[in-house]
């Protein structure tokens, strides 16, 4: 069922005011920045009015940031996709939502039916970044969840988290009720099973427990292990993908190509605990992104996987993939890519045209620290790279460099400004542009490097410095700051102690601090020095390989040893004892790291191309005809800005299968015109556009594109 308006929509909605072409304001949008945050009733979303038990699907940010969280995308369609269930979607709101939610007494409710936090059978938080704890309490305060797990009784939901940061949730601890470890692809079914029948929280606790990955405090034994899920290769992909109200931070079709990385880069958490790798077969890739461009309408796809370059049919991918949406102007993204998987074919191709940027992560400047931490991105691998790039047409290369990795001097760091002074000659001469990004190395639990602690912030302002000096003029260089990363290393290595300093920075109004302009540093060093010790203290903290670590009371599958022995061989590296690189066991021998070998490269990627019906071989018509239509515009689709509108606009005409005519230039769009863009909250009756199209009626567009647009918006009439 697609939701047209739910409550909370109906909130937000002042009586309709305006007589027939004429327009109402809608007052309840003063003193809120983005209200298409919270209306809900996107195209694919699901409504389940009464079904029970159901899961919140609970991001702690704000709205474009969650809606471009994938792990979200897969949860919310198996949940969905099982009528016994259902899975509703609630975001962390912006500080003036949160403050006029305080100050009515309303309380946060979902997006599909408006239903308060509270009321859900389980919450499932999804955390990958943990300046987003705080945000956590946020959420179950303003849905009046009790915030510690040993306050709640039997009418309160059970909170729980997944995602990499549930791997490492020692100091969240005290209030959630348990963590789920790994992919839940296949459990959150088993997760809602279990609240079935309806039993007391002990009951239901303790038959959560017995679900494969799900760690419950208290229920579960120690050790409790990571799952894997192993059916991804036969899987179908997230079709129905929600389109957002409003530009997301991701605002593309996503399709993962592949799972798991065994590559090795020792400061890569998401590489040891995504093992082992798996991949999907080009059929299935290019049926899963035909279909989802068809649901949804969007003109991008973007292939994810941890390096969707090292999957074994990459480039079949892309071959078909650019055959079939080349020309129709929709454009192919490959996620940031390893220097010695780079090919500039496989990159032509998914340019579609608009080529104008090439993202590589060399991640560090010298030789030596390339092998400290096993990444295996030669020098000069990186300048035949940006050679190419721009030999191609392309506009930009960015690249992305850590500092602040163990045992790197002053000349690693300087090494990175170096490369940058050897490719900045290359762009010139071109015209291109050089842009490198230069974050700070948070070591992180389930690493060879998970027993060190952050380097001072002293030590890391030499190494900038050192690496603006080397830097020359014309390279834009974006360092990160410090500060956040001495909070990030803070808590995502400490125990259960860090849960005070997380209220503590809640209760002082700490929330939304990944957002820079939100960041206080000071109010964390203050909520560190209420439990007697400082920040720079706990992110600098250092564990002897012979200690219990605060994240060990689950296991991850990837054996410890095999992580010793890792950091060993980096300190032989940076003693320039040992010139070799740990293998990856998907193309090299088996690295005993401790989990299964089966993602090792399938022998057979033959194509037999079934989707030929797909492709646009017919040629357009010569001439194009241009419809006036009427279209209304009432409800939710009033609290979106124009282009949001724009693009809602856009999309389902794709929807639709419309045949419109393009724009000439580099980045070609539709020939689309509404003739009076309206303020944000307006609502109006009769108003009134053009679109050039090829061999759609006028009522047949009226027809198709009623059924391809939110409820919200009608087109009235159209005529040549």
């Amino acid at each position: 069922m697609m939701m047209s308006m739910t409550q909370s929509t109906a909130n937000w909605i002042a009586d309709d005011s305006g007589s027939a072409g004429g327009t109402g304001r809608s007052s309840p949008v003063a003193g809120i920045g983005k209200p298409g945050r919270y209306i809900g009733g996107e195209v694919n979303s699901v409504v389940k009015p009464g079904v029970r038990p159901a899961i919140a699907l609970a991001f702690p940010d704000i709205y474009e940031i969650g809606m471009s969280h994938f792990g979200l995308k897969i949860l919310y369609d198996a949940v969905n996709r099982d009528p016994r269930f259902a899975a509703e979607r609630v975001f962390a709101p912006w500080n003036d939502k949160a403050a006029e939610l305080r100050r009515t007494g309303e309380v946060l409710r979902s997006l599909e039916t408006a239903k308060p936090l509270r009321d859900f059978e389980l919450i499932g938080f999804s955390v990958s970044y943990e300046l987003s704890y705080p945000d956590i309490l946020e959420m179950l305060d303003l849905g009046r969840v009790p915030l510690r797990a040993n306050d709640r009784g039997d009418g309160d939901p059970i909170v729980l988290a997944g995602g990499h940061s549930a791997l490492h949730m020692a100091p969240m601890r005290p209030f959630l009720d348990g963590v789920f470890l790994g992919e839940a692809d296949e459990a959150v079914i088993e997760l809602l099973e279990a609240c079935l029948p309806r039993r007391s929280r002990p009951e239901t606790l303790a038959a959560l427990s017995r679900v494969e990955g799900m760690h419950v405090f208290g229920h579960s034994p120690s050790r409790t292990e990571r799952r894997v899920f192993y059916g991804f290769d036969n899987s179908p992909g997230v079709v129905n993908q929600i389109v957002p109200n409003i530009t997301a931070v991701h605002d593309r079709v996503t399709v993962e190509i592949m799972r798991g990385c065994t590559r090795g880069c020792r400061f890569c958490q998401a590489g040891y605990i995504t093992r082992p790798q798996r991949y999907r077969s080009v059929e299935s890739v290019v049926e899963n992104t035909i279909a989802a461009l068809e649901k949804t309408g969007h003109d991008e796809v973007s292939l994810i996987s941890l390096s969707s370059c090292d999957h074994p049919a990459i480039k079949p991918i892309a071959s078909a993939l650019y055959d079939r949406l080349a020309p129709r102007h929709v454009s192919i993204s490959i996620p940031s890519t390893r220097v010695d998987a780079f090919d500039v074919a496989i990159n032509n191709m998914t340019g579609s045209g608009r080529r104008t940027g090439i993202t590589l992560a060399p991640e560090v400047g010298s030789e030596r620290m390339d092998r400290i931490i096993n990444k295996g991105s030669p020098r000069a691998k990186l300048i035949q790279s940006v050679h190419d790039a721009f030999d191609n047409g392309w506009k930009s290369v960015k690249l992305y460099y850590l500092i602040g990795l163990p045992f790197e001097t002053i000349e690693d760091a300087r090494a990175i400004g170096e490369v940058l002074a050897e490719l900045a000659p290359i762009a010139r001469k071109k015209r291109g542009e050089i842009r490198a990004s230069v974050s700070i190395f948070c070591p992180k639990p389930w690493t060879p490097f998970q027993w060190v602690g952050m380097e001072p912030v002293e030590t890391l302002r030499e190494k900038i410095a050192a690496i603006r000096k080397a830097t020359p003029r014309g390279v834009k260089l974006d360092i990160h700051d410090a500060r956040s990363s001495l909070v990030e290393s803070a808590l995502a290595r400490g125990g259960a102690s860090m849960g005070d300093v997380i209220e503590n920075v809640w209760r002082r109004g700490g929330t939304l601090q990944a957002w820079g302009e939100k960041f206080d540093l000071e109010m964390w060093r203050g909520a560190f020095a209420d439990i007697g010790t400082t920040l720079e203290a706990e992110a600098s903290r250092e564990y002897r390989h012979d200690e219990e670590l605060p994240w060990e009371e689950i296991n991850i599958g990837v054996a410890r040893e095999f992580l010793l022995r890792e950091w060993r061989a980096a300190e032989r590296a940076a003693q320039e004892a040992d010139k070799f690189h740990t293998e990856d066991c998907s193309t090299g021998k088996c690295s005993n790291c401790g989990m299964s070998c089966v993602g090792t490269h399938p022998v057979d990627y033959g194509f037999d191309d079934p989707l030929e019906s797909l492709k646009d071989d017919e040629a357009l018509p010569e001439t194009t005809t241009r419809l006036v239509f009427h279209f209304s515009r009432r409800g939710a689709s009033s609290l979106v800005g124009h282009l949001d509108f724009m693009r809602i606009f856009e999309r389902a005409v794709r929807r639709a299968k419309i045949c419109g005519a393009m724009t000439q230039g580099f980045n070609p769009r539709l020939r689309l015109r509404v003739m009076q863009p309206l303020p944000l909250g307006v609502h109006a009756d009769h108003e009134y556009a053009e679109i050039d199209v090829y061999d759609t009626p006028p009522a047949d567009f009226v027809v198709r594109m009623n059924e391809a647009l939110p409820d919200s918006i009608r087109i009235e009439d159209a005529a040549v």
